[in-house]
């Protein structure tokens, strides 16, 4: 959807180095917004940097303020990928400097929903499903003792699963920021070697079944103004990693309890809310991610273009009517490749089911969720990294294959 206005608003689009940031400069450029790109990570293939709708490129240093990333471009709208660059823009605005067009939670919302503990107690409160979630030490138990901690897990159910209560902050890919343990011993152990990473991970039943999703954007008045609901049909680990197959599928549960979540914290910008579907057809929220997420560019296939819609909304211009389309597929290669594998073993496929999922990797029809003809470069630069790391030994790097 091209802009009528050829002299529009330029956007800065934060955290290049991620796929999500590639996906948000080429809505916004398709659409005829001017975008800068910019990074303060000091490795990494910086993918939006070769993107073909990025018109200009900034390196700020690490440690760089609101202040610095505000100057980049004056009048531009600003849009922040990661956790941290929308912290970073939400103290910014409430502090009063130099305001810019963005749209960013309140501080005190985006803490509460970001540490799955509290977020996971408000939404208890709220009457959303949740699986239940224990803290050690808001039990009298000390987690950093190990016996303390083998005799709490007596009272555990099996299997469950152990967190970090904010895992993006310890910046870790997403498949190493959960462990899923069966036996007491493996809780001990696991919540130890995580506990002494980030205080208070938190321990949850685990929940056997399929992801789905939604996400949802909020305008400058608090106004839900879209959602997009959505099916993961692999992960890659299976157990509850990043997705690396999903489809478009209208469930309008989830953006109900979405609401109702999110009702009364005075939200901004985008948020995606991730279920797990149980055996009986009932859904149990797991986390919320404050920000965009890893399969945006679905929800753009699907037609709910939400960095354009976010650009429109932060400016305050009238926004499109935008409905989902269902049945829409993206892949995320390698990991859609790699996951296959993983499945059969798990799933004990046949040759016939395996051959099945093999022939629908080899579909050329099937879109993928970065890599573009007609914008090579982020794709093949992703591919070239994550394969240059493994060789390595590293698994994931910004920018890598997470």
């Amino acid at each position: 959807m091209p802009m009528k206005n050829h002299h529009a608003v330029p956007a800065v689009v934060t955290d290049a180095r991620l796929r999500m940031a590639v996906n948000i400069i080429r809505s916004l450029g398709r659409a005829g917004v001017p975008v800068t790109a910019v990074e303060t990570a000091g490795r990494g293939n910086v993918l939006g940097f070769h993107s073909r709708y990025t018109r200009a490129r900034v390196r700020l240093p690490l440690d760089s303020s609101a202040a610095d990333l505000a100057a980049v471009a004056s009048g531009a709208v600003y849009v922040p990928v990661s956790t941290a660059m929308v912290a970073l823009l939400a103290r910014h605005q409430e502090q009063a400097l130099s305001p810019v067009s963005t749209l960013v939670p309140p501080t005190a919302s985006l803490a509460l929903l970001h540490d799955k503990a509290s977020c996971l107690k408000l939404a208890r409160d709220k009457g959303l499903p949740v699986p239940a979630t224990r803290v050690p030490a808001e039990e009298g138990v000390d987690p950093s003792d190990r016996s303390e901690l083998l005799e709490w897990a007596a009272s555990l159910t099996f299997p469950v699963i152990v967190k970090y209560r904010s895992g993006e902050d310890v910046g870790l890919p997403a498949a190493k920021r959960y462990l899923v343990c069966r036996t007491r011993d493996e809780v001990a152990d696991g919540y130890l070697r995580l506990n002494s990473v980030q205080p208070g991970p938190i321990v949850q039943d685990y929940v056997d079944g399929g992801d789905v999703g939604l996400a949802l954007l909020y305008d400058r008045h608090s106004e839900p103004v879209a959602s997009f609901t959505y099916r993961s049909l692999r992960q890659r680990p299976r157990a509850g990693g990043p997705t690396t197959l999903a489809e478009s599928v209208s469930l309008p549960t989830l953006v109900d309890y979405g609401k109702r979540l999110l009702d009364g914290l005075a939200w901004r910008g985008p948020v995606m809310l991730d279920f797990r579907e149980d055996s009986r057809g009932g859904y149990h929220l797991l986390e919320v991610n404050p920000r965009f997420w890893g399969s945006l560019d679905l929800a753009v296939r699907s037609g709910v273009d939400f960095p354009l819609l976010y650009y429109l909304a932060a400016l305050g211009l009238p926004l499109p009517r935008m409905e989902q389309r269902d049945g829409v597929r993206v892949r995320f290669f390698p990991n859609d490749f790699l996951s296959v594998f993983e499945y059969a073993r798990a799933e004990r496929a046949g040759p016939l089911q395996a051959l099945g999922w093999l022939l629908e990797l080899a579909n050329p029809a099937l879109p993928d969720g970065l890599l573009a003809l007609s914008d090579p470069a982020p794709g093949l630069l992703y591919l070239i990294g994550g394969l240059t790391r493994r060789r390595a030994g590293h698994h994931a790097i910004p920018g890598g294959w997470e």
